[in-house]
């Protein structure tokens, strides 16, 4: 009885229901079940109607122990000639116990009570002796004798008139000391049940169950109208005050879950808020059992952890101390531990991305609109526009006086650059990539065949960054979303998320397989998101920053718009070219009107008459004229006319009139 009894104890269940029919068996169990500690607060015992009616059986000191214990039994209604009865039955012991020569009180002979299975055999007697009453007996030795053996319990014989007395038992109806006899089915069905509380060393009556109606505070007696009888299904708030074991008023439970296991992050504030989400979600559950969890860290006596994130989890009714009842902390849920514990729904975003080190002053360079085209491709076009151009130039020698050059668009290409330098920042190649220290990122970033370094801290994530790989830190960081939003919130000038996402189950609460815990808390955790009660939690530990996140609009706002300074070098460039070209043809003006000195210069003719030829200078004075004959002739050719142009320059005075 005692290994039964510990290993009730040791289970979650802490509502025990009782079927004995031996008052000394009884006393036994509910002994031992006090000295075990087993009859406390947050038990809830419940004993059948084969005990319920046998109590006065039991000694005063057993009932003692048995203190907030429920109990059923049928019905006794309070009869006059019950009472009479009872009476008469005390007197009668107590004559038997005197002639025996036993020294006992009046008062301890009424430990013989009489139960209602006293009063149902009584009045069953009566019944039966009725309705022998009414039948014919056949002649006596009429009876067939199906039990040979003499060594059978009863030798019974089956008497012929039994079908008879029979019959008549189902007619009889009368009003006996345990209420109306009346039997349907040939069974003697109860219409109400009594509810009993043990207090101290006696039972208390708290309400009763009535078939049909429910449970109801007061019972009323046959042909009574019952009136004013509150009946309810539940018995919350119907029932008398119930003690309950402990002497508590505070209903149990009938749960008890005990050492929740928690894992502890040094340097980061996620134990903290997962403890608080679970704790809401438990508040709001509305668990039909007690839960008080103890938060016990899985840490050394150093502050240490003790293991990884799988080790944690394996510590769940595992083998070896210590073990937990469940984990409340970032546990991410993956497919592995999903094989060995039962998890609540997440209660954080999923998924593990990459930070990089942005590179935020990649605008601030005046050569950049020389990107969008390599640098042999911008030697090709300076040569190409060289000799197209001296080409053109001998073409068109000095009859054309405009010179075009073709322009090369690159808008596109520009354009790009200018988007995709502010959302892809440094890392195109990741040669070595950090991780926190536990987590499964680890073995994620070898199957990626990147070279992997621990982080304990977000201040390590920020050291080997800012190194790099080349000089012994990394060139990305890989972890999980909150972690670095969380990481972002503190540096997120220096260093941009890039790449895709790596989905994940997200942070999950783990219990063992089929805790009853997971239901509840999984629905409590979808209500707390409805409400933004998650959100909150987060906002008060990290900051309104957090909560917003970190888009694409919100990457290196310094450099989201091209400056003067961008295009420098081309207007540098510009503007040279073009000093270049004014100082060139100066100079070619110059050399020409030195190498010339009697020509005249045709920048003053102002204006030629076609009849005359005649070609007036600049300011209209006759006697600045000059006459300019032109003679030509036409040169026919098999493919083309061709106008073959002989110029002859004459300036001379004209004369007046």
């Amino acid at each position: 009885m005692k290994n039964e009894l510990t290993h009730m104890k040791s289970m979650q269940t802490k509502v025990f229901l009782v079927h004995v029919t031996s008052p000394d068996l009884a006393s036994r169990l509910f002994s031992l079940a006090r000295d075990m500690g087993m009859m406390s607060q947050k038990t809830a015992w419940i004993i059948t109607d084969a005990l319920s009616n046998s109590l006065s059986s039991i000694k005063s000191t057993t009932i003692e122990s048995m203190e907030g214990v429920l109990g059923i039994k049928y019905y006794e209604p309070k009869l006059k000639d019950m009472e009479y009865f009872k009476i008469r039955w005390i007197k009668y012991m107590w004559k038997q116990q005197q002639q025996q020569q036993q020294k006992l009180s009046y008062k301890e002979t009424t430990s013989t009570d009489l139960n209602i299975f006293c009063w149902r055999a009584y009045t069953t007697i009566w019944a039966l002796t009725r309705a022998v009453e009414k039948i014919q007996f056949p002649e006596v030795g009429s009876y067939e004798k199906k039990i040979a053996s003499c060594t059978s319990i009863t030798n019974l014989r089956i008497s012929e008139a039994g079908p008879g007395i029979v019959k008549e038992l189902m007619k009889t109806r009368f009003h006996g000391l345990s209420g109306e006899f009346k039997l349907k089915h040939r069974q003697s069905k109860a219409a109400a049940f009594e509810i009993i509380n043990i207090v101290g060393s006696r039972d208390i009556t708290v309400g009763y169950w009535t078939k049909g109606k429910g449970y109801s505070r007061r019972i009323v007696s046959a042909g009574v109208d019952d009136h004013g009888v509150v009946y309810s299904e539940g018995i919350d708030g119907v029932l008398k005050p119930i003690i309950w074991p402990g002497e508590s008023t505070k209903k149990p439970k009938g749960w008890d879950v005990a050492g929740l296991g928690q894992k502890l992050i040094e340097g980061r504030g996620s134990q903290e808020k997962s403890i608080d989400v679970f704790k809401a979600a438990a508040t709001l559950a509305a668990l039909p059992f007690e839960l008080e969890p103890e938060f016990i860290p899985f840490v050394n006596d150093n502050g240490g952890t003790v293991g990884t994130y799988n080790d944690l989890v394996n510590k769940i009714n595992g083998s070896e101390p210590p073990c937990y009842d469940a984990v409340v902390g970032d546990i991410t849920i993956t497919s592995d531990r999903e094989e060995k514990v039962d998890f609540s729904l997440p209660y954080s975003e999923s998924g593990v991305v990459m930070v990089v080190k942005a590179e935020p002053n990649k605008l601030k360079n005046m050569w950049i609109f020389l990107k969008p085209l390599s640098w042999d491709l911008w030697l090709m076009i300076v040569v190409a526009a060289i000799f197209i151009g001296l080409v053109l130039r001998t073409l068109e020698r000095r009859l054309n006086p405009q010179r075009q050059l073709g322009m090369l668009s690159y808008t596109a290409n520009l354009s790009s650059i200018l988007t995709v330098s502010q959302l892809t920042p440094s890392g195109d190649k990741i040669d070595c990539a950090g991780f926190q220290e536990h987590s499964f990122v680890e073995d994620m970033l070898k199957n990626m065949s990147i070279k992997s370094v621990k982080c304990k801290t977000m201040e390590d994530y920020d050291k080997f960054l800012s190194l790099g790989c080349k000089k012994g830190g990394v060139d990305a960081i890989f972890d999980e979303m909150p972690y670095i939003k969380l990481f972002l919130h503190k540096y997120g000038s220096k260093y941009k998320m890039a790449g895709a996402t790596h989905s994940t189950g997200g942070f999950g609460f783990a219990f063992p397989a089929r805790s009853p815990l997971v239901k509840p808390i999984s629905k409590a955790i979808l209500k707390l998101m409805e409400k933004g009660t998650i959100q909150d939690i987060e906002k008060d530990y990290f900051g309104e920053g957090y909560i917003s996140g970190f888009k694409d609009e919100d990457i290196s706002r310094e450099g989201s718009s091209l400056t003067t300074y961008s295009f420098a070098g081309l207007f540098t460039i510009t503007g040279f070219l073009a000093l270049l070209a004014l100082v060139c043809s100066e100079c070619s003006s110059t050399i020409s009107r030195y190498l010339d000195p009697d020509g005249a210069d045709i920048s003053e003719v102002n204006s030629v008459d076609e009849a005359t030829g005649v070609i007036s200078p600049e300011g209209g004075q006759q006697d600045s004229m000059v006459q300019v004959q032109i003679t030509g002739q036409e040169v026919e050719s098999d493919e083309q006319q061709v106008l073959q142009e002989s110029t002859t320059l004459n300036i001379h005075p004209a004369d007046d009139g």
